[in-house]
This record gives structure tokens, sequence and C-alpha cells, in this order.
């Protein structure tokens, strides 16, 4: 193997490998500078609807590659945070379908959305 792609092999070490099940495992990261844009921009992700998109199994590889990365050791504790982007929709919510299977109330809201109303004239 040359050096330049044993360099390649050794720079992807921590965030690729094999797992059990002959499958590999790709851990993609990023690094990020925890200040106060960032708490302006993010929030911690950890209501019971978070965890409806939180893989424990991900979680586990993400910290096994951490520990590869910084020569760790599977006894250390990593803290780790799971973040979700804040968001505001300022938009009304709008229904698709026939306007014939909303009720009354939902039908006041629909005609408030712009697309809807660019095609029934509203």
């Amino acid at each position: 193997m040359e050096d330049a792609e044993l360099a390649k092999a050794a720079r992807a070490d921590p965030f690729v490998w094999e797992r059990a099940d002959k499958r590999s495992v790709v851990v993609q990261t990023w690094s990020v500078e925890i200040n106060a844009a960032f708490d302006d921009k993010f929030e911690q992700a950890n209501s019971p609807e978070d965890a409806k998109h939180l893989d424990q199994m991900a979680l586990e590889e993400f910290k096994k590659s951490m520990r590869k990365l910084f020569q760790l050791k599977d006894t250390d504790d990593l803290g780790v945070m799971s973040m979700k982007k804040k968001t505001i929709n300022e938009k009304p919510l709008c229904w698709h379908g026939r306007s014939s299977n909303v009720d009354a109330q939902d039908q006041q809201r629909h005609s408030r959305c712009p697309w809807y109303q660019s095609i029934s004239g509203a």
C-alpha cells in the first residue's frame, strides 16, 4: 500500500468499521463551537417526541468513533449532547386535499394559505 493510501485509511479508521453482522458503519461527524450563537440556534433534544428520532445504536457507534479518534478507553464515559435546531414556523397550517373533507374551522384556516388562494381564486 502506498503512503498516501495508508494515510487516507488511517484518517478514516475512527469513522469506518465493520459490524459483527458484516455490515459497514460510517459515522459522520463535524466540529462545532459551543457558544452563544450555537445556544441561540439549537436546543437539547430530550423530549419523548425527540426520543422517537434518536437511535441508540447510532449513539453507541458515535461514542465508539470518538473513543477511537481520541484514543480513549472503552470505560471512559463520554458526555454526549443530543441537539436539534430551534425552528419557529410562522406560516399558517395548510391542509392538502378536497375542501369538502374538512370542517368549517379548518376551511377558514385553509383559505388563508397562499397556495390555496392562488389555485382557488379565493
